[in-house]
């Protein structure tokens, strides 16, 4: 399996109602598309075009009740960030909502690209997929009725929706679309769009509750960012090594193993995030080593090998270069406010 491609379990939660909806077992579909599953991560999935293509693949010939891309869009739900359900729950009109646009490519795929234009009559939403690989057809559609799920659902009383593009052949019958959207779908146009009716987008919303909105916003994109920040590799050692401390005094092959990634691959890749396996490592001790001195009454044996170290001399050495003063001495109370702002840099 490709270390760069995975799934948490938000999406894999999702994934698998799909699966059951359509009649089979989401997790040999992962397994059969070659796509880890990493229950340590609480970051969004990671998935290359060419492994959604896999996983499509996989899917659509499992299927035997209904067909997956409009299934697994209409039970999309925002598991990761709960707060852009209460966003969406509480806008007071249909033209706020559509906000939530400009964070798809952030929670669904960094390679969707979607932008919308209105006139006197038509409100549209395009979507294109931008990347090296082509991009499955059931990516767009799954990712189009998504958006139809959650436009009725902030404006159930009056849909706005009047037609559906898409650039590509139908899949399947073109029933199968008509009967889910509810309006013309046309296949092999120009581009993919949710054609809209304008005169929908600024009716005043019966759960609309502007200042909850306007926080749910807020923690929305505080919780981008985060996840942004979280999304690198150094972060994932960082997470794997705090949970796994056994693996503090590890080789970077035995780490690189479990993260399916080819040592030199993951070294590469910590380069260009600024980084080197052995600061990170050297990082996570130092830190556990300090929760350790302050929070337990181990002994210096003790935390010597729960860090990985030979003996507790090399553990010394070590925590006095980080320190500036051993382990016994940073642990008096004493010490501690004379050592926490005078710490050397790490070397």
């Amino acid at each position: 399996m490709s270390g760069d491609d995975f799934l948490n379990f938000y999406v894999m939660s999702t994934l698998s109602k799909a699966g059951a909806r359509c009649g089979f077992n989401m997790q040999e579909a992962v397994s059969r598309a070659q796509i880890n599953v990493e229950v340590f991560d609480n970051h969004l999935s990671k998935l290359s075009l060419a492994a959604l293509r896999r996983l499509f693949e996989v899917c659509e010939a499992a299927t035997e009740t209904a067909y997956f891309p409009l299934v697994l869009g209409d039970t999309y739900g925002f598991d990761a960030i709960p707060e852009v359900d209460t966003f969406i729950a509480t806008c007071a009109t249909l033209r706020a909502g559509m906000m939530a646009l400009d964070w798809m490519p952030h929670i669904v795929h960094p390679a969707l690209r979607i932008a919308t234009s209105d006139d006197a009559f038509t409100f549209n939403v395009t979507l294109r997929v931008e990347g090296d690989e082509p991009a499955h057809p059931g990516l767009v559609e799954a990712a189009l009725t998504c958006i139809v799920k959650f436009s009725r659902m902030i404006s159930p009383r009056e849909d706005p929706l009047r037609e559906v593009w898409f650039q590509h052949g139908p899949q399947v019958d073109p029933r199968v679309y008509g009967s889910y959207f509810g309006v013309p779908v046309r296949f092999n146009q120009s581009e993919n769009r949710l054609v809209n009716a304008s005169s929908s987008l600024d009716k005043p919303l019966k759960g609309g509750f502007p200042s909850l909105n306007a926080q749910a916003q807020l923690m929305v994109e505080q919780r981008l960012k985060k996840i942004s920040e979280q999304g690198t590799l150094t972060t994932r050692i960082e997470q794997l090594l705090s949970l796994r401390t056994d693996l503090l005094g590890a080789k970077v092959d035995d780490v690189s193993a479990l993260l399916d990634l080819h040592p030199r691959t993951l070294q590469r890749r910590l380069k260009e995030e600024g980084e080197g396996f052995a600061e990170v490592q050297t990082r996570v001790r130092h830190d556990r080593a300090r929760k350790l001195l302050h929070e337990t009454d181990l002994d210096i044996e003790a935390i010597s090998i729960k860090l990985g170290f030979q003996d507790r001399h090399s553990f010394t050495r070590a925590f006095t270069r980080w320190e500036g003063v051993s382990p016994a001495v940073f642990r008096r109370p004493q010490a501690l406010s004379q050592v926490t702002d005078t710490r050397p840099a790490l070397r």
